[in-house]
């Protein structure tokens, strides 16, 4: 499991400038996917590039990070149910989060994404309506756009045989539910 979180801390996180507010996003997400409650990381919290957590359960999204890419893509079509979780700081430095419920449909004949956002939720503020969105896939892995309450932009990879699930980084650009750009993660298991 820490192989999992270490690329958080040196990856998607790192690159945006949000190590600890985006792990931390992360963990809480993933605790509240497999009802863990127990979360130790370094340090009260400061973490840096490098470090690594230990959680008390088995982790949706972590599990998923472990499944290799899908090297065989599969035909058909395909319903994917998860969260997405962004993290940023406001300029007074308080650290905001925004989670939301994830459903994705791939067309994998005609290499197509639909992407919606649900329950998208800021603190104890939850926005009315959804956020939609398409996208292309190529090989294993995809991108999108979508708007709505929130908008950005995600990327992907399906994981494991038959595309049995898929991860990735979310983002929101400007105003929305953060009050700027955001960055996270996002994962999804197949239905």
């Amino acid at each position: 499991m820490a192989r999992s979180l270490q690329y958080l801390w040196t990856g998607a996180f790192a690159r945006a400038g949000y190590v600890r507010a985006g792990l931390l996003a992360w963990i809480g997400l993933a605790l509240a996917a497999c009802g863990g409650e127990d979360t130790k990381v370094a340090a009260g919290g400061n973490a840096t590039a490098g470090q690594t957590a230990t959680l008390a359960c088995a982790l949706t999204g972590c599990e998923i990070a472990k499944l290799p890419p899908t090297s065989s893509m599969p035909s058909g079509s395909a319903s994917y149910d998860g969260r997405a979780s962004v993290t940023t700081t406001n300029s007074g430095g308080t650290l905001i989060t925004t989670n939301a419920d994830l459903a994705l449909n791939a067309n994998f004949n005609a290499r197509t994404v639909a992407v919606t956002l649900s329950q998208i939720q800021t603190g104890s503020t939850v926005f009315a309506g959804t956020a939609t969105g398409t996208g292309t896939i190529s090989s294993n892995t995809f991108a999108a756009t979508y708007t709505g309450p929130i908008s950005g932009s995600m990327a992907g990879t399906f994981r494991g045989d038959a595309a049995a699930a898929l991860n990735g980084e979310i983002t929101i650009t400007g105003g929305g539910a953060t009050g700027g750009d955001a960055f996270g993660q996002f994962f999804a298991n197949k239905q």
